[in-house]
């Protein structure tokens, strides 16, 4: 090979795909806009695709679910000493839940198979003082590090 058709060579992929990388052109694009072959855009090595099966649930151990965790209140507001049903899921099946509202916490209680749960709190009166205000009652899964919040008004 001469350093004439070497050097070619070099302007070629330094124009084709360095440059147009740099500026953040894909090298496919920059080869199709000059009129040569673009590669395959299908991947040619293994690669993995990421779906939810039927029912969003796994078929294994793991997560019961790709989603992220849920908190849902059986009320939204409300003066101390309210009593309401915290529920939570895609949470990991059979792991502790931490339930706090603000920096308290409430009650612990344990997921299903399924990463669902489901228990009663009374809103504590230490922050009576603060209210009208928003705080958020958090289910902190203590096994996948899941977490997840929903606003309570405390009115009185």
């Amino acid at each position: 090979m001469s350093s004439q058709g070497g050097q070619s060579n070099i302007k070629w992929i330094v124009g084709t795909v360095v440059v147009p990388v740099i500026l953040g052109v894909p090298a496919w694009l920059a080869l199709r806009d000059r009129n040569e072959p673009s590669p395959d855009p299908v991947p040619t090595a293994p690669y993995v695709v990421l779906t939810t099966p039927p029912g969003g649930r796994t078929t294994s151990g793991g997560d019961p679910d790709f989603g992220p965790a849920s908190v849902f209140l059986s009320k939204l507001s409300g003066p101390q000493g309210t009593r309401l049903s915290v529920s939570g899921e895609h949470f990991g099946p059979q792991e502790e839940i931490v339930v706090s509202f603000h920096t308290t916490e409430l009650a612990r209680t344990r997921a299903s198979a399924a990463g669902t749960f489901t228990v009663v709190v009374t809103i504590p009166g230490d922050y009576s003082a603060f209210a009208p205000k928003d705080f958020s009652i958090r289910a902190n899964g203590r096994t996948s590090i899941k977490s997840a919040d929903a606003q309570f008004r405390l009115t009185g």
